[in-house]
């Protein structure tokens, strides 16, 4: 994580919509007894930004990233950076990654630019490890059909539309290997938590307090 000074730990679960990240998180964060938070809409006034990210009325490409980017900074400015500096572990659901796959891959907007932004939103803030959980897009669907509440907006793309973010997702990972760890999301539900588990006892090694 870019901050100095640094005690505790900044792990993210990342994926597209579907793949288990957020179950997985909530079991890393009773694992390690670290913060569990999300993105968007962790803070409160990141829940009225997230609602108008979330409901489905039209927006741009651009609108959409920055309202996620303005969420992202105060979500790093009251709850990441202060719980890391003071020494918590903070497992989060969703995070920079997200904004490249989904507005950057997804959307089509400019990768450099946009590399920028995020940068600057999150205070050059950034995950000590990014954990990838990674299936095919019909799977992801068939899993989003089996939830009983109504799709979002974002919830509600075409099948192009993540396959753009699934394969960002794998390209932002596999550019950046030490940060970043993928793991199959089509494994049992056990043998993902054991895999997500691995991934960060080999990166923190005698520092998981699990």
């Amino acid at each position: 994580m870019g901050t100095q000074n640094k005690v505790g730990k900044f792990i993210v679960l990342e994926g597209i919509d579907g793949s288990g990240k957020s179950t997985q998180a909530r079991f890393l964060a009773n694992k390690l007894k670290a913060v569990l938070t999300f993105a968007p809409g962790a803070t409160d006034m990141g829940k009225t930004l997230r609602s108008l990210v979330l409901e489905k009325q039209n927006m741009s490409a651009v609108t959409e990233t920055l309202l996620m980017l303005a969420d992202r900074s105060i979500h790093v400015d009251q709850v990441i950076t202060p719980n890391v500096v003071a020494g918590n572990w903070v497992i989060c659901d969703r995070f920079n990654g997200s904004t490249l796959a989904y507005q950057g891959y997804g959307r089509g907007l400019d990768i450099t630019a946009l590399n920028l932004l995020v940068a600057f939103s999150s205070r050059n803030v950034t995950p000590d490890l990014n954990i990838l959980l990674d299936l095919p897009v019909t799977e992801a669907l068939k899993r989003q059909g089996m939830r009983s509440k109504d799709k979002d907006r974002l919830e509600s793309q075409s099948i192009e539309f993540y396959e753009k973010v699934r394969q960002g997702y794998l390209e932002i990972a596999a550019l950046n290997p030490e940060y970043w760890t993928v793991i199959d999301g089509m494994s049992t539900l056990k043998k993902v938590e054991a895999e997500v588990l691995k991934a960060v006892k080999s990166k923190f090694g005698p520092l998981i307090r699990d």
